[in-house]
């Protein structure tokens, strides 16, 4: 399977290639499907990719303010957790 900037590459050649309007019809048919399936398939990676990331801040968000309500609790001061 090509990487996402291989993809990103060969989407920016169809697209350059039908900007270009030197193809048959059919031709410009098929390269719009090709660039179609390719801009799909990079959203939803892009897609996947962001909600992966803000789960992930999330959970160390969580832990943080874990650590602080602890720390607080025996009696740390905030102001001095803060600078973890």
């Amino acid at each position: 399977m090509k990487s996402f900037e291989e993809r990103l590459t060969s989407l920016e050649e169809v697209t350059e290639k039908l900007k270009a309007g030197k193809v048959s019809l059919e031709e410009a048919l098929s390269l719009f499907e090709q660039g179609m399936k390719l801009s799909r398939g990079l959203e939803k990676e892009l897609s996947y990719k962001h909600k992966l990331s803000v789960r992930v801040w999330r959970h160390r968000q969580n832990r943080m303010i874990n650590v602080l309500r602890m720390k607080k609790d025996r009696g740390g001061k905030i102001e001095n957790l803060l600078k973890l």
